[in-house]
């Protein structure tokens, strides 16, 4: 059984990031976005989807600077991933 898999490039980023993640099991997907306080910034993901490898576009310009954490939760699985926003 393999865990989810989430990744963005580039990481550092300036204005806007590409976050690539996997679904191992057909179902109900999130992907967040949250902020070092713990709020929730983005809802990216909030849907059913097939196994595969997904590809989306996070424009984070108007935020600041500094560490955010993206969010990918499936089924009984969660992984977060650190990035780094910086101008």
């Amino acid at each position: 059984e393999s865990e989810p898999q989430i990744q963005n490039y580039p990481n550092p980023f300036s204005s806007k990031t590409t976050i690539r993640y996997k679904v191992t099991e057909p179902g109900f997907v999130l992907l967040k976005v949250f902020n070092q306080a713990g709020k929730e910034i983005a809802n990216l993901v909030n849907e059913k989807q097939s196994v595969g490898e997904y590809f989306i576009e996070w424009k984070a310009s108007g935020l600041a600077d500094g560490i955010y954490f993206c969010k990918l939760q499936y089924g009984n699985k969660s992984e977060v991933k650190k990035i780094l926003k910086i101008n």
